[in-house]
């Protein structure tokens, strides 16, 4: 059983051994859920009773799907806060119990789309909100006579009911899901979504009527197949439904890599060259749209054309990288994408250096690039290949990887020791920066009592550690805290100093009694021995509790930093730190506004070192491996982790850039999880 669950299932335990009875008639959580019929579920604090795990998977199940039910028949009334708040924060809490119960039973696991189903929920509560308060501005508008303003938010209507209905659509479906999960009837609740879903498509069925008129376009591709060097030209015409031209209108190719815009001429017709980049091999579909101006009275219309996507082989060039770095050097690559002799443009190109990603980026339109990026501590010392590639495989464009070699120089570190002892054990404190005062982040620090590791904790963002040490009162200890990492740049180094515990104040021995207690210890064997079962009980969830309260005190240890030093070796000062010291989010927010990806990754980068030193998952788990590993794991801002994992993943794959304000919040997440 994994500390966290056992934490507070050995609350449930200990709770009926205190008090019996009492949590077996705990009252039940009311989900308002209006008039729908619901199926009475267990508590499961009383349902733990007999350890039955799987009986409390099934019951916080069924809270869930009950919030779930209750919150879509409130968005069906129009109560968008109480709709909300039902998947809020206690739904949270109850799926953040689950997730744990679920990896120590053999039961359906259904955390995934309990999550999705959340996150669909609220998708359509604000989609709902959005459409019937921009519903209201666009009847005012209609009402004060403002046909301009009446046809861009007729047009924005459009969006948003086709955003309702899609989000409908998956909620519904994982409504299905979970009745096939967890045996929970959510007909009522699916019910209550498509009369909402039908409701809007009918309103909206109104406004496009009287707002709009049909556009009609068709679509030729001149060849049945595309490649880079070979363009496909793409021709149509625009035309009213009446048959009529319809002239100077915006036609785009939908096209994730790069956008191909024209115009229609007097006749409605127009005619582009589409030029696979970073197109999926094989029989694709693409789909050219025409975009109409917010105040047309024309809808938007689409047509595809089926083409056969073929690979053309480029060459990735590095016309200059630097030759020699050390840990927080900037490493600088530049060079060119070729097919043939055409530049091949807004293809994405990553360097990385002894396997380690340093730095991500785009060719310009004329096929070059330049790429800078840190060198990170766990690159080792010495010659390494320093690598450019393209990070895809099977589309319109191949590469072969192309290196250089960089000479790795090793840096000194110093590591400080600072120490504070009670009769409750020594705490050991310090930084470890590099000898140019740089704070090294999460790397590991040993610490040693008398010559022996008792544990090991990492560096935080700014490059401190803290643990404490259990010691026996009125003793003296050698206390050692050793840096050495050979699969670094980094040298090792340690520090040393002699620490006195002081002796306990007063109270008995660790053999002694106090007076009575032998009545008291009597008593107590005596129940233990009638009482077996709940004792065991009692037992183990203490146990559980003090592992858990253990591990959380040692965490909040290591994130403190004040303490004082006591008599032995000196220890450097804490106030000699340098100012603008660097931490993982400084090169993340520094490339905001010039490298949205790089902000990204660097954010993402960033908050992945910060959780992986708590020992979760390994360094070679995906990125949504070890998202779900954290949740697992049962760490805080799970939620938070999300969005920063969602967000790297568009950086580091998707040939579009992210935007400025999606960089942003990845490094606003990332600097919640540190």
């Amino acid at each position: 059983m994994s500390r966290t669950v056992g934490v507070w299932v050995a609350v449930f335990v200990v709770a009926s051994v205190a008090a019996p009875g009492v949590v077996a008639v705990a009252a039940q959580e009311e989900t308002p859920t209006g008039n729908e019929t619901r199926t009475p579920h267990v508590d499961p604090d009383a349902t733990n009773q007999n350890g039955d795990l799987g009986g409390i998977q099934r019951a916080l199940a069924s809270r869930m799907a009950d919030r779930l039910a209750g919150s879509s028949l409130q968005l069906s009334q129009g109560q968008y806060e109480r709709a909300d708040e039902l998947v809020g924060e206690e739904y949270q809490d109850q799926y953040g119990k689950y997730v744990d119960v679920a990896g120590e039973t053999d039961e359906d696991d259904a955390s995934e789309t309990l999550n999705t189903a959340r996150d669909q929920q609220e998708d359509l509560i604000e989609s709902v909100r959005e459409y019937n308060e921009t519903r209201q501005e666009y009847q005012e508008a209609k009402r004060n006579g403002n046909e301009q303003r009446a046809r861009r938010l007729a047009r924005d209507l459009e969006q948003q009911s086709q955003n309702v209905t899609a989000s409908a659509t998956q909620l519904q479906s994982s409504y299905e899901r979970i009745g096939n999960q967890t045996g929970r009837n959510l007909t009522d609740a699916s019910r209550a979504i498509a009369e909402v879903s039908t409701d809007i498509e009918q309103q909206q069925a109104e406004i496009r009527a009287a707002e709009f008129q049909p556009a009609n376009l068709t679509l030729t591709a001149q060849a049945q197949s595309a490649s880079f060097l070979n363009p496909v030209s793409l021709a149509g015409r625009l035309t009213t439904a009446n048959g009529s031209a319809i002239a100077g209108a915006r036609i785009v190719v939908a096209d994730p890599e790069r956008r191909y815009v024209t115009r229609t001429d007097p006749d409605g017709r127009f005619e582009l060259a589409f030029r696979p980049v970073l197109a999926r091999l094989g029989a694709q579909s693409v789909t050219v749209s025409y975009r109409p101006n917010g105040t047309s009275v024309y809808l938007g219309a689409n047509a595809t054309a089926d083409l056969l996507v073929t690979q053309v082989d480029s060459t990735v060039t590095i016309e200059d990288a630097t030759a020699e770095a050390a840990f927080g050097d900037a490493v600088r690559v530049t060079g060119r994408v070729a097919a043939g002799n055409r530049p091949v443009p807004s293809v994405p190109v990553v360097v990385t250096v002894g396997g380690t990603r340093l730095a991500t980026g785009r060719t310009t339109e004329n096929g070059s690039y330049t790429l800078t990026g840190e060198l990170p501590a766990p690159v080792r010392a010495g010659n390494r290949t320093l690598r450019v590639r393209l990070p895809f495989e099977k589309r319109s464009v191949a590469a072969d990887d192309r290196g250089r070699t960089l000479r790795v120089r090793s840096s000194p570190t110093n590591l400080t020791l600072s120490t504070s002892a009670s009769d409750g054990g020594i705490t050991v404190s310090g930084r470890l920066r590099t000898g140019d005062g740089e704070a090294v982040v999460s790397q590991p620090i040993e610490v040693r009592r008398n010559g022996s590791t008792v544990t090991v904790t990492r560096t935080n963002d700014d490059g401190r550690y803290s643990a404490t040490i259990p010691a026996d009162p009125g003793t003296q200890y050698e206390v050692t805290v050793a840096y050495d990492e050979p699969a670094t740049n980094l040298r090792a180094s340690n520090a040393s100093t002699l620490v006195a515990v002081p002796p306990s104040d007063g109270g008995q021995g660790r053999d002694g009694d106090a007076g009575g207690g032998d009545g008291i210890v009597s008593d107590l064997r005596d129940w233990l021995a009638s009482n077996a079962l709940l004792a065991g009980g009692l037992l183990v969830g203490c146990v559980l509790a003090g592992l858990a309260i253990g591990r959380a005190l040692a965490e909040s240890s290591d994130m403190s930093t004040g303490t004082a030093p006591t008599p032995g070796r000196p220890a450097e000062p804490e106030s000699d730190e340098p100012e603008g010291a660097t931490t993982p989010l400084a090169a993340a927010r520094g490339a905001l506004g010039e490298n949205t990806n790089a902000a990204v990754e660097r954010a993402y980068a960033a908050a992945r070192s910060r959780l992986q030193a708590d020992g979760i998952a390994t360094s070679d788990a995906t990125h949504w491996e070890f998202y779900r590993a954290c949740l697992e794991a049962g760490i805080d801002r799970s939620e938070a982790l999300e969005t920063l994992t969602g967000l790297y993943e568009r950086a580091a794959f998707d040939p579009r850039d992210v935007s400025e304000s999606d960089a942003e919040t990845a490094v606003e997440r990332a600097d919640e999880i540190l």
